[in-house]
């Protein structure tokens, strides 16, 4: 009685062998490959349209921050950020004029600033976008 364990039964056979054969098989292979390659591909595409709403907090901020520069008053609808790009978007941007009354002295949909490779507090805009309404 050799072949038997402690036990006295013979070993059960484990499913390791199932996996062993269906990894063998060439078709499997390709398909995970497929998807693997499918999935990599998904999530690029999520990270590189990811664009995120920096809030209320930072567009105050920053509004107080462009008003006291230009000594107007300077109203942001909407400040975010590309992830992959890094550009950051301003959208309904508008500088009132010197009196209360007075017509806006520039109005734009969009602001796309983008910055070079340093870091953000050393960073100066380059070649900005804008489209005016």
């Amino acid at each position: 009685m050799k072949g038997l364990g402690r036990t006295r039964r013979a070993a059960p056979r484990y499913p390791v062998n199932v996996f062993k054969r269906l990894r063998g098989h060439r078709i499997l292979r390709y398909v995970g490959l497929c998807l693997t390659i499918v999935v990599a591909l998904l999530a690029a595409a999520i990270v590189t349209s990811i664009t995120i709403d920096l809030g209320p907090v930072v567009r105050a901020r920053a509004e107080d921050a462009g008003s006291k520069y230009i000594e107007r008053p300077l109203h942001i609808g909407a400040l975010k950020i590309r992830l992959l790009t890094g550009k950051v978007l301003v959208e309904d941007l508008k500088i009132d004029g010197l009196h209360p009354g007075d017509r806006p002295f520039f109005t734009a949909r969009q602001i796309a600033v983008r910055s070079t490779g340093c870091p953000p507090s050393a960073a100066t805009p380059t070649s900005p976008s804008a489209r005016s309404r």
